[in-house]
């Protein structure tokens, strides 16, 4: 991906970058109960940096129906990122 300014957003990549995968997997790793598959993601550099996926949610249930989500993730400068929001797409 090209250069962001601070504080805009990057362009919509459907290929996460080693990057965004790393934090993605760090924050949905041990989470249970709904599988979330990122299809695509934007990131947005403050003071860290704030990932937004488009992903597809899915509860590990029989039946369950996909539903498509936007997830934001912050990776501060140091320490491990964290889970912001996750909201069903307008």
């Amino acid at each position: 991906m090209g250069q962001i300014s601070t504080g805009g957003w990057s362009p919509i990549s459907p290929k996460l970058s080693d990057d965004a995968q790393k934090v993605f997997d760090t924050v949905f790793g041990k989470m249970v109960g709904v599988k979330y598959e990122p299809v695509a993601f934007s990131k947005q550099v403050v003071n860290g940096i704030n990932y937004r996926y488009l992903c597809n949610a899915t509860g590990v249930y029989p039946g369950a129906e996909t539903q498509h989500v936007v997830v934001i993730i912050y990776q501060p400068i140091q320490g491990e990122p964290h889970l912001v929001s996750i909201e069903p797409l307008k």
